[in-house]
């Protein structure tokens, strides 16, 4: 169940466009790191030896942790997703695309308290991938998103002195 629109709403991270599918997780990266996509990329190219020229790239979970933890971030397991309302605080989420082929992609989710209402919360999910309709970049509304899966996503907690 969505929860009531704030009165004003500015998301806390800013939308990176993934030039490909195959890149939409370390897109969602980009956005909680604040770093650019290119160098997550690259991160991602010299960690995995991956070919640097030639997509698509196969970015799994232990990939992701890998790399959110390169930059201070505690990426947890994928666990499905019983209801929107028990979603941690900022996780990707998965979307399914295409169910005979176990086939999605990657947003980021995050809730917020309304600016207006501090007893109330904001969710919204940022689309990674290019859309025809900037309306649907971030949403609010995600009932038919077909979110299936999600992955929380903490700061990593410093080592005590």
């Amino acid at each position: 169940m969505a929860t009531a629109p704030a009165t004003t709403f500015t998301p806390a991270y800013r939308r990176v466009e993934a030039p490909a599918e195959s890149l939409d997780g370390l897109a969602c990266i980009a956005m909680v790191t604040g770093k650019p996509l290119s160098e997550i990329l690259s991160m991602a190219i010299q960690k995995f030896k991956l070919r640097p020229s030639n997509g698509p790239y196969v970015i799994d979970e232990n990939r992701l942790q890998v790399l959110f933890a390169a930059y201070g971030f505690v990426a947890g397991n994928w666990r499905e997703i019983a209801s929107i309302n028990d979603l941690p605080e900022l996780c990707l989420v998965w979307q399914v695309t295409d169910p005979e082929m176990d086939g999605g992609r990657v947003l980021l989710y995050h809730r917020i308290k309304d600016s207006g209402n501090s007893k109330q919360t904001l969710s919204y999910v940022i689309e990674p991938l290019p859309q025809k309709d900037p309306s649907r970049c971030i949403r609010t509304e995600f009932a038919d998103l077909n979110l299936s899966w999600s992955m929380a996503v903490t700061v990593m907690k410093q080592a005590s002195k």
